[in-house]
């Protein structure tokens, strides 16, 4: 499947009701948020089984985590250093948190086009492109079952660390999040009460964002 560049539009919503697909966008856009611009934007249709199947395979890593639940997006967003929005390219990149142990967690990283930047400014920008992580056991799950389903111009939003190794950025553990178009946010999401009311990928940025 090809797909072109992520139009950069005001609201994540629109951006996720065109991308179902991708997008090219005219004009020019502001640092850190999608401009208030008309759009030309030519799209190739994801169907819904293709974001949850994305979804499905990044929350089934053959993991278990003993970890405290984030109580909400405002809460997830201080505990990371950058949240933001965009769309998947379809590139990845694979490997081993681990290099010199055969039995280590394996991690596999998605690159991502920035949409839209909520928290960490100062550290990525609108157009950049970014790598996030997501760790797995390789002796469950090969990295080939990640790449079938990272397809380009799934949406997410992103609430993740930097690192100082190739992994770039890793998600946090409830930090990698798409949605069908006009469905609630599936993934790596909040389980809490804090999260049970979110409606869109939209209103998980506008939370993050009001805690900064």
């Amino acid at each position: 499947m090809t797909t072109t560049r992520a139009a950069l539009i005001v609201s994540f919503i629109g951006l996720l009701a065109a991308s179902c697909g991708s997008a090219e966008a005219d004009g020019s856009p502001g640092a850190n948020s999608s401009p208030e611009a008309d759009v030309t934007a030519t799209t190739t249709a994801l169907s819904c089984a293709e974001i949850t199947a994305f979804a499905d395979r990044i929350t089934d890593v053959g993991i278990m985590y003993d970890y405290q639940p984030s109580g909400s997006p405002r809460d997830l967003a201080s505990e990371n250093d950058v949240v933001f929005a965009g769309l998947l390219t379809g590139e990845t990149a694979d490997g081993s948190t681990e290099p010199d142990d055969e039995d280590g967690v394996g991690y596999v990283s998605f690159e991502i086009e920035v949409a839209d930047v909520a928290v960490g400014a100062d550290t990525i920008a609108v157009d950049d492109r970014v790598s996030v992580a997501v760790d797995y056991n390789p002796t469950d799950i090969s990295a080939a079952e990640f790449r079938e389903v990272a397809v380009a111009g799934i949406p997410v939003v992103v609430f993740a660390n930097a690192t100082d190794d190739d992994r770039g950025f890793v998600a946090a553990l409830e930090g990698l999040m798409t949605a069908c178009d006009g469905a609630e946010p599936i993934g790596l999401r909040g389980t809490t009460a804090g999260w049970a009311d979110i409606e869109s990928l939209d209103e998980v940025l506008s939370l993050a964002r009001a805690g900064e």
